[in-house]
């Protein structure tokens, strides 16, 4: 008998799931912007798993999580091109 597969959405690609961590972090700093981002990433992976999600497949999706919301945390302190003096 063949199991059921479970395939995630990719959270990368969820413009909500981002922009909230971005904006938690974005209000957090040093320790405690770090505790609150290994507890996002832990609730996450509790959750995969719990749905019968492959180990590697949950490694795969948060570490493109994680890149989208580094990425988007990069942008928003790049200096825009047009405020040059």
């Amino acid at each position: 008998m063949d199991h059921p597969c479970v395939v995630p959405f990719p959270m990368a690609k969820s413009d909500g799931a981002v922009k909230m961590a971005v904006a938690a972090l974005g209000a957090l700093n040093g320790p405690s912007a770090d505790a609150y981002w290994r507890k996002l990433i832990t609730a996450k992976r509790h959750a995969m798993t719990a749905q019968g999600i492959s180990q590697s497949e949950v490694d795969e999706t948060l570490l493109a999580f994680g890149q989208e919301v580094f990425l988007a945390l990069a942008r928003r302190y790049q200096p825009d091109e047009g405020d040059a003096a």
